[in-house]
């Protein structure tokens, strides 16, 4: 597959404080950034693979939305592993989470991924369960590192009360506003919410007479959509998230921000945000990307508006 790789600018954890601050201070009354020791990601309530965010942080953007839209490309199927090996380490409805020693002979895969079930009422479903195959399809968003412990960037915010009502949303819109497309920014993290937030996951594909997609409303209305309401403590949601300020060059044809997130109680989708204002809570760790690889770039790349 072909890949091309960005090596970004060097941006210290310390650089994004400040406009991080403003913009979180701005959407929710309660608001702290700061760059901190990671903890064990392994422990609860995070529930990761590895231990930390460190160690050559990287982001990988494999396929692309192109790959599903107008129609589903089903041949398009990437090895987590192989991107891994490649690109020194999300697919439809998956969220990726493996740590490897030993030159990928000792693999512990704790992904999950997330699928609607009918079979047993007339209403949607959503199961979210362990999944053992390490293959996904379409696209991937992913960040990678050696998963060592060290410093990352934390965030934690309650009560909204602007109208960015998606967590990641507000980091990329600000890291965009502060240092423009000359200095791209891309993170990769894990952050965990209290409150109720909006999802959607994936039903199996339309049957051929019903496709191509002819536009995005009909592809949006395909979708599930869920809403899960967290109380914290022992109940979580874990969301798994890569992001970027820009694309560089405007060339790369970037996923601009992909958030897969999981339970252990059988929730789980695609992150869309947050519902109930005052109610919300969030606690996310961060670290900074030094490269992107972009893998098997499709060759019509959709136009994303960065605030889409």
């Amino acid at each position: 597959m072909k890949t091309d790789v960005y090596e970004l600018p060097r941006t210290s954890l310390e650089e994004l404080v400040l406009p991080l601050q403003q913009a979180f201070e701005s959407n929710y009354s309660i608001a702290r950034v700061e760059v901190t020791t990671c903890p064990d990601l392994r422990g609860a309530p995070f529930h990761l693979a590895g231990q930390g965010l460190g160690g050559r942080p990287i982001v990988a953007d494999i396929g692309g939305q192109p790959n599903l839209f107008p129609r589903p490309v089903l041949d398009k199927r990437y090895s987590m592993l192989d991107i891994a090996r490649n690109c020194m380490g999300m697919a439809p409805d998956q969220a990726p989470n493996l740590a490897w020693k030993d030159n990928f002979e000792d693999i512990t895969n704790l992904t999950h991924y997330a699928k609607v079930d009918t079979s047993t009422s007339d209403s949607v479903q959503v199961v979210c369960e362990r999944c053992q195959s390490t293959d996904c399809a379409l696209m991937m968003n992913l960040f990678g590192s050696s998963g060592l412990p060290g410093p990352v960037l934390k965030i934690t915010a309650k009560k909204r009360q602007g109208a960015t009502k998606s967590f990641t949303d507000v980091i990329r819109f600000a890291l965009h506003e502060h240092f423009g497309n000359a200095q791209p920014i891309s993170l990769g993290g894990v952050f965990v919410y209290k409150g109720k937030a909006n999802f959607h996951v994936m039903p199996g594909f339309p049957p051929e007479d019903q496709l191509p997609f002819k536009d995005r409303h009909q592809l949006n209305d395909w979708l599930t959509y869920h809403n899960f309401s967290v109380k914290g403590d022992g109940d979580q949601i874990v969301c798994l998230s890569v992001l970027h300020s820009a694309d560089p060059d405007r060339k790369m044809g970037l996923r601009m921000e992909h958030t897969h997130c999981f339970s252990m109680d059988g929730r789980g989708g695609h992150y869309h945000y947050d519902l109930g204002n005052e109610e919300i809570e969030y606690e996310g760790y961060f670290n900074v990307a030094e490269a992107i690889y972009r893998v098997d770039r499709p060759e019509v790349t959709l136009k994303q508006d960065l605030h889409e």
